[in-house]
């Protein structure tokens, strides 16, 4: 497989994992609204509570990778022990899905009716250029 095929497997496969800080664009997303001093200072204090929780997430998750190696290099692993701990992660991932969706959401009750609209208008743009991006790397892939 080559190396563009993997980071497409990636991003298909664990966007939890991918998606767990805010987008890089966010930023550039929420400047087209004209937000208020005080709904800019709200959806930073969102932000950047998400961000701690994630990284405490995160490092459980690390941790109990951790733990598994460990199961997987023993002499008799344990399948048992390997599926707990399996099921341990999906739960923590579904906890840093279940976060990113509180926080998209707390952000969107802070923006007025009109800043939704826009909001959901420059978001499915960035879903165009994502659908774009990897539709060319299909057909590179193809080519080669």
């Amino acid at each position: 497989m080559t190396r563009h095929c993997i980071l497409l497997l990636a991003v298909l496969l664990f966007p939890p994992l991918l998606s767990a800080q805010p987008r890089p664009d966010l930023r550039k997303d929420l400047e087209g609204l004209e937000l208020t001093a005080e709904q800019q200072k709200k959806i930073k204090d969102i932000v950047r509570a998400q961000r701690k929780q994630m990284i405490d997430l995160r490092a459980s998750i690390q941790k109990k990778r951790i733990d598994l190696r460990a199961i997987t290099d023993s002499e008799t692993p344990d399948r048992r022990a390997f599926e707990n701990l399996s099921k341990e992660i999906a739960d923590i991932q579904l906890q840093q899905r279940l976060l990113l969706f509180d926080s998209r959401n707390d952000i969107l009750k802070i923006l007025t009716p009109e800043q939704r609209q826009q909001w959901k208008e420059i978001r499915s743009t960035g879903s165009d250029r994502l659908r774009d991006r990897i539709g060319k790397h299909r057909v590179q892939r193809d080519r080669n």
